[in-house]
């Protein structure tokens, strides 16, 4: 019987980066982004990174995630990333990190990052686009 886990964190940064021995390295957590002067519409944006906590789950998940507008239009979407969790090493958090390379948004406003564990939304994360001057 799978049970579905929690995110502990769910954030994005400018880069996220796990050595060999798993040792993990998160700069910048971004909280918004500033835009340009002149930039108004149809850009581009990224990378970005995620970083991921995930726990207490029983059995097989893939996450994703969707990126969205305010108008709930799909810009884009990662890879599905597979975590078994087990009944010995429940309680123990995973780490995962999606790196987004690119995707194009339309306007300024809030963008909308939604975690998904076998297609049920487990987190969203708000990321507003401000131009500079407001």
């Amino acid at each position: 019987m799978a049970v579905m886990p929690i995110a502990r964190l769910f954030f994005p940064c400018a880069n996220a980066e796990q050595d060999d021995a798993g040792n993990t390295t998160l700069v910048n957590p971004i909280d918004s982004i500033l835009l340009p002067t002149g930039v108004e519409k149809n850009f581009t944006l990224g990378p970005i990174f995620f970083y991921l906590q995930v726990k207490e789950g029983l059995g097989t998940f893939y996450f994703r995630i969707e990126i969205k507008n305010e108008r709930g239009r799909r810009l884009a979407r990662t890879k599905p990333r597979k975590v078994v969790f087990t009944k010995q090493k429940r309680t123990v958090a995973d780490e995962v990190i999606f790196k987004i390379r690119e995707f194009r948004a339309e306007s300024a406003g809030v963008i909308a990052f939604e975690l998904f564990a076998n297609e049920v939304v487990l987190a969203t994360w708000d990321l507003p686009l401000i131009p500079i001057g407001e």
